[in-house]
């Protein structure tokens, strides 16, 4: 027998990578990114930067509450802020730049790729007494 004959004459013989049936999902058409209304895309950008300022100054309030209310809301409304403001991404830039050892934080936390491990933890007590420093002690009183 013929090992190249179709086994079966009453069908048609197809190669396998044509389909017996034409498409059943239409083609997709090219969508625009951006909306035609440059005026509501300003609009919705300073909704957001505008809700996640109220989610960073609500974050202290909601931390009053028991629970993880802070770690939650706070961080969202600032990824709202830096996704949708150049300023703030300008700030974000200029406090990474100025401390270092945050900033490796931030990086890690944002999955940089200049991060590809846990950094170590900066020391923020120490900024803190730092802050609060009274350089007044040491003088004998009048």
């Amino acid at each position: 027998t013929d090992t190249n004959s179709n086994p079966s004459p009453s069908l048609p013989h197809r190669p396998l990578a044509f389909p017996a049936h034409p498409h059943h999902i239409p083609p997709l058409r090219n969508t625009p990114a951006k909306p035609a209304n440059a005026a509501a895309h300003w609009g919705k950008r300073q909704l957001w930067i505008i809700l996640g300022w109220l989610l960073m100054l609500s974050a202290p309030i909601v931390g009053a509450i028991p629970g993880p209310g802070f770690l939650i809301v706070f961080p969202i409304g600032l990824a709202m802020v830096l996704k949708n403001s150049r300023w703030a991404k300008r700030q974000y830039l200029i406090f990474a730049k100025a401390n270092p050892e945050y900033g490796q934080w931030m990086h890690w936390a944002l999955r940089r790729q200049r991060s590809t491990e846990r950094p170590p933890v900066p020391d923020i007590w120490g900024d803190i007494r730092t802050l609060f420093r009274r350089d007044d002690l040491d003088q004998k009183p009048d």
